[in-house]
């Protein structure tokens, strides 16, 4: 994410000092990119329907699609571990991998609904020296600060004295919005200053 960020404010900076344009300049040509990067696909899906929608339809558009890419990205989130090989594959792992599956898809489908509980009782990623433990469910919200973070340590300590917490889900959801947000923008730079150069030669 850290990566992501400092590319796209080097490109920023490369690509205003190239072209010699102000601020407001480099954003109406970024906005201009954007809409010509984003808003085509979505007329050529709606052509399918003989359907026409106003451009702050499609912003909108794009960004539910990419909050629902991000809240899919953030459920499905897991590390290799060794763990996985204690639990034998048998068709009841499979069906509940699958309703597993079928839930990410609901609530990336659905994320208006689902993403403030998410953001108000996040789980916790869990890792030990044993391993990726996966997601631990928040303590109650009712309980007083000192009581749970009592109730998280023993939680820990039922997976290991090592175990420890990676991040929640609401930190996820930032971090891969904010690299969403710094990629896109990015993306839509690179398409402006190639317009632009293209257009100079």
């Amino acid at each position: 994410m850290l990566g992501s960020i400092l590319a796209t404010a080097a490109l920023c900076n490369f690509t205003f000092r190239v072209m010699d344009v102000s601020v407001f300049e480099a954003l109406a040509w970024i906005l201009a990119a954007y809409q010509k990067t984003f808003h085509p696909p979505i007329d050529y899906l709606l052509s399918f329907f003989s359907l026409r929608i106003p451009a702050a339809a499609k912003d909108v558009l794009v960004l539910y699609i990419a909050m629902g890419g991000v809240l899919y990205r953030t459920l499905s989130y897991e590390e290799p571990s060794p763990l996985k090989a204690q639990f034998p594959v048998t068709w009841r792992t499979k069906f509940w991998d699958l309703r597993m599956w079928a839930g990410k898809i609901l609530a990336a489908v659905f994320w208006p609904y689902f993403l403030r509980g998410l953001l108000w009782h996040p789980s916790f990623l869990v890792r030990s020296s044993l391993g990726y433990h996966g997601r631990m469910p928040p303590p109650r919200s009712d309980l007083p600060p000192a009581e749970r973070k009592e109730v998280m340590d023993m939680m820990l300590s039922y997976l290991g004295k090592d175990a420890t917490v990676i991040c929640n889900e609401r930190q996820l959801i930032g971090a891969y919005s904010v690299a969403l947000f710094a990629a896109v923008l990015g993306l839509v730079i690179l398409n402006t200053a190639v317009d632009r150069l293209s257009g100079a030669y």
